[in-house]
């Protein structure tokens, strides 16, 4: 179960460590009733922390076009939350066009989703004020995006030296929905996953955390009910989340 909760702020509460026992889960839980602290809290970028969907509807449709083919809503649903050489290979294997490999196709888009980056850049809403209340707590960022680029989104607003470490779903084997990233994450930063926190926004990303059972917020970038269920806590911004964490100091 994962690590966190506040009795009646309907956050699940971890299993207690072998080590603790019962008496620690009363003591703390319910005779103080106060939450645990996160070791760790793990930020997905885009349309979590920046607006940057856009940016790779942009660059995905770019790439449909140059490939003579026709980029629709339902395309753009089925890839999000992949990483670049993912949407490369599967709209290689998809369409088969002459002329390119799946190799061209994921670094092309690579390509101009590293313009995107370079370009006007969106925070989310309540983004800042949530990194500003989190000074001083463990950060880091695990994103499908290419590490330069989310190196590139995040230093645009001044946020890079917030976070610990950053981490790309390029550097493991399996994308969300898939838990690889996010475990990755707590390996580097060495802590229990059940002690970390992962903020999302998509339900890949909830299913990713929840599979590698770690407690999971989100504010939703569509009104699709299945993400809101799916996580252990929902809010309508991120800067909603900031009484949420204040309780876990």
């Amino acid at each position: 179960m994962p690590a966190n909760t506040a009795v009646g702020h309907g956050v699940k509460m971890r299993q207690p460590r072998a080590a603790e026992g019962a008496d620690y889960l009363f003591t703390t839980a319910f005779r103080y009733n106060t939450p645990m602290p996160f070791d760790l809290i793990i930020f997905d970028m885009d349309d979590t922390l920046i607006h940057s969907a856009a940016t790779w509807k942009t660059a995905e449709a770019r790439l449909f076009r140059l490939l003579g083919h026709a980029y629709t809503p339902a395309i753009a649903r089925q890839y999000k939350g992949m990483n670049a050489w993912d949407v490369g290979r599967m709209t290689w294997e998809n369409l088969r066009p002459d002329g390119y490999t799946a190799e061209d196709c994921g670094r092309i888009l690579r390509e101009y989703l590293m313009e995107g980056f370079a370009g006007p850049l969106e925070p989310m809403p309540g983004a800042d004020a949530l990194l500003r209340a989190l000074q001083g707590r463990r950060l880091c960022v695990a994103s499908g995006s290419p590490p330069e680029g989310i190196r590139l989104a995040l230093d645009h607003f001044g946020w890079l030296e917030c976070f610990e470490f950053i981490l790309s779903t390029e550097s493991v084997a399996r994308g969300k929905p898939a838990p690889d990233i996010f475990l990755a994450a707590a390996r580097k930063g060495g802590v229990d996953p059940t002690a970390c926190l992962v903020i999302e926004d998509s339900l890949h990303g909830v299913h990713a955390g929840k599979a590698a059972d770690m407690t999971v917020y989100v504010v939703p970038s569509s009104p699709d009910p299945a993400i809101a269920t799916a996580a252990d806590q929902w809010f309508p911004d991120l800067a909603a989340i900031i009484p949420a964490l204040a309780m876990t100091v």
